[in-house]
């Protein structure tokens, strides 16, 4: 698992890079991710780089978003894959926390906006 952080002003991203999250790392995810929000208010988890995230991975995300809470930390979630968010929407995670389709959706709840050298390319003809 590779987690990579990013500063925007007050708010942090931490993208999370791994294959599957599942019984085998949720503990490492876990810990990482509280290691990563200490002294931070608003955080992004990215995961739009995880492959797939089964039952124990979600478990471990929200004990993530209730860690974080307890801590004071608006913690929301962005780039869950399509499975993991068709069981977040059965779950009804979003009522728990926030959950985004994708980073330009979360950042902008946060009030920020990504540099133009990210935006996606446009198709001038």
């Amino acid at each position: 698992m590779q987690v990579h952080t990013e500063d925007h002003g007050r708010v942090r991203i931490v993208s999370i890079v791994v294959s599957a999250i599942d019984a085998s790392n949720a503990g490492e995810l876990y810990a990482r991710v509280t290691e990563e929000t200490k002294g931070w208010r608003r955080v992004i988890v990215d995961l739009s780089q995880a492959g797939a995230i089964d039952g124990d991975g979600l478990a471990a995300l929200c004990e993530c978003w209730r860690s974080a809470r307890n801590r004071g930390i608006q913690l929301t979630l962005c780039g869950l894959p399509a499975r993991c968010r068709l069981a977040a929407r059965l779950l009804r995670l979003g009522e728990l926390m926030a959950l985004f389709e994708d980073r330009i959706e979360a950042m902008h709840a946060h009030g920020l906006s990504l540099p133009v050298a990210e935006l996606p390319q446009l198709a001038l003809s």
